[in-house]
Protein backbone atom coordinates (compact mmCIF):
# COMPACT_ATOMS: atom_id res chain seq x y z
CA UNK A 1 0.00 0.00 0.00
CA UNK A 2 1.43 3.18 -0.94
CA UNK A 3 2.10 6.10 1.80
CA UNK A 4 -0.80 8.68 2.48
CA UNK A 5 0.31 12.11 1.47
CA UNK A 6 -0.42 13.84 4.63
CA UNK A 7 1.99 16.58 5.05
CA UNK A 8 1.60 19.89 3.23
CA UNK A 9 4.25 22.78 2.27
CA UNK A 10 3.58 25.73 1.39
CA UNK A 11 5.62 27.56 -1.62
CA UNK A 12 5.42 30.64 -2.57
CA UNK A 13 5.04 31.66 -6.26
CA UNK A 14 4.82 34.79 -8.52
CA UNK A 15 1.21 34.60 -10.55
CA UNK A 16 3.51 33.91 -13.57
CA UNK A 17 4.92 31.04 -12.23
CA UNK A 18 1.73 29.70 -10.89
CA UNK A 19 0.20 30.32 -14.47
CA UNK A 20 2.73 28.20 -16.24
CA UNK A 21 2.44 25.57 -13.44
CA UNK A 22 -1.35 25.22 -13.86
CA UNK A 23 -0.24 25.41 -17.61
CA UNK A 24 2.30 22.74 -17.71
CA UNK A 25 -0.27 20.85 -15.90
CA UNK A 26 -2.96 21.23 -17.96
CA UNK A 27 -0.74 19.80 -21.05
CA UNK A 28 0.55 16.65 -19.14
CA UNK A 29 -2.98 16.52 -17.89
CA UNK A 30 -2.60 16.37 -14.26
CA UNK A 31 -2.89 18.63 -11.60
CA UNK A 32 -0.80 21.18 -10.60
CA UNK A 33 0.08 19.84 -7.13
CA UNK A 34 0.76 16.30 -8.45
CA UNK A 35 3.22 18.36 -11.37
CA UNK A 36 4.89 20.32 -8.40
CA UNK A 37 5.24 16.84 -6.46
CA UNK A 38 6.82 15.38 -9.24
CA UNK A 39 8.92 17.75 -9.90
CA UNK A 40 10.31 18.38 -6.07
CA UNK A 41 11.09 15.05 -5.81
CA UNK A 42 13.15 14.43 -8.83
CA UNK A 43 15.18 18.08 -7.96
CA UNK A 44 15.41 16.86 -4.44
CA UNK A 45 17.01 13.87 -6.27
CA UNK A 46 19.08 15.34 -8.32
CA UNK A 47 20.49 17.85 -5.08
CA UNK A 48 20.85 14.23 -3.02
CA UNK A 49 23.25 13.46 -6.07
CA UNK A 50 25.19 16.96 -6.60
CA UNK A 51 24.09 17.99 -9.36
CA UNK A 52 25.69 21.17 -10.79
CA UNK A 53 22.21 22.71 -12.08
CA UNK A 54 20.36 22.02 -9.42
CA UNK A 55 22.99 23.27 -7.01
CA UNK A 56 23.24 26.62 -8.56
CA UNK A 57 19.73 27.27 -8.95
CA UNK A 58 19.72 26.50 -5.05
CA UNK A 59 22.28 28.81 -4.88
CA UNK A 60 20.41 31.55 -6.97
CA UNK A 61 17.11 30.99 -4.75
CA UNK A 62 18.52 31.94 -2.20
CA UNK A 63 19.88 35.06 -3.51
CA UNK A 64 16.75 35.99 -4.96
CA UNK A 65 14.89 35.29 -1.67
CA UNK A 66 17.28 37.24 0.55
CA UNK A 67 16.84 40.53 -1.98
CA UNK A 68 12.81 39.83 -2.11
CA UNK A 69 13.00 39.37 1.85
CA UNK A 70 12.28 43.23 3.67
CA UNK A 71 13.90 44.39 7.06
CA UNK A 72 10.37 43.51 8.60
CA UNK A 73 10.19 40.06 7.65
CA UNK A 74 14.03 39.81 8.35
CA UNK A 75 12.79 40.82 11.93
CA UNK A 76 10.02 37.75 11.98
CA UNK A 77 12.60 35.16 10.45
CA UNK A 78 14.97 35.82 13.04
CA UNK A 79 12.39 35.44 15.57
CA UNK A 80 11.23 32.15 14.13
CA UNK A 81 14.42 30.77 13.65
CA UNK A 82 16.47 32.29 16.30
CA UNK A 83 18.89 33.71 13.68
Amino acid sequence: MADRLTAKQVVPLTEEERAELRDMASAHEITPGLLARALLLRGMGELRSGDAMSLRAVAAEKIAAAKRITAGARAAVAQRWGK
